[in-house]
């Protein structure tokens, strides 16, 4: 579910920058001749909506209008308290909204701080934007909005990385789906190569790219 939330967000500041990987820092990856790189992921499920939003900001994320709990909105308790189906409620957001201006600096923050607890996930091997490539070898990772992505020459490197980080994601209340391990594959948009050093655009970012132009050619 995906909000409308222009009008909420003229109420606060521009969010701080957050420094997701880039294609520039994909490309800047450097594969050695002969290797193949190792895949591991796992991500938050619906991320923002795993959030709690703080109570004081609920009201900038409301129906415009009062309804009526029962007859309208189908909501018989509020917080312990019955309530008669004509009580009219304010429905608000609860979690963070997908459409805020905050939310992926909301959310970001939560996957890097979670994800560098584990040993041998830092700052100083992760892919950024603006920033070189660190050396693959022995792990680089990214984390970006709700996924954490991991790259090895070693398959044990990334598959422990990916469920250490899924462990400490669920200790925080955060639910997660499988953790996932491949020889090559896509990632964020990108494919590495499973049996050659070569990492391009995914065929779904092709066909995105494509249909994007397309689009855009016929609206000119």
């Amino acid at each position: 579910l995906i909000l409308d939330c222009r009008h909420a967000s003229c109420h606060f500041t521009d969010p701080p920058k957050v420094h997701l990987a880039s294609g520039a820092a994909f490309a800047s990856i450097e594969v050695e001749p002969g290797q193949q790189v190792y895949l591991g992921n796992v991500d938050i499920k619906v991320a923002f909506y795993a959030m709690e939003l703080p109570g004081k900001l609920r009201k900038y994320f409301g129906l415009p209008h009062d309804v009526r709990a029962g007859d309208d909105v189908g909501i018989t308790h509020l917080e312990g308290v019955k309530l008669l189906p004509g009580t009219r409620i304010v429905p608000v957001f609860c979690a963070i909204p997908m459409g805020w201006t905050h939310s992926l600096a909301v959310c970001q923050p939560v996957l890097e701080g979670r994800s560098r607890k584990v040993a041998g996930i830092t700052a100083e091997n992760a892919l950024v934007d603006r920033k070189i490539a660190p050396a693959i070898d022995p792990l680089i990772h990214t984390e970006y909005a709700d996924n954490f992505e991991s790259y090895a020459y070693q398959e044990p490197f990334v598959a422990k990385a990916a469920k250490e980080v899924g462990g400490l994601l669920n200790d925080a209340g955060l639910p997660t789906h499988d953790v996932f391990v491949t020889k090559g594959g896509a990632s964020l948009g990108w494919e590495f190569s499973a049996v050659e050093p070569i990492l391009g655009v995914s065929h779904r970012g092709m066909w995105r790219l494509r249909l994007g132009l397309l689009e855009f050619a016929r609206l000119t």
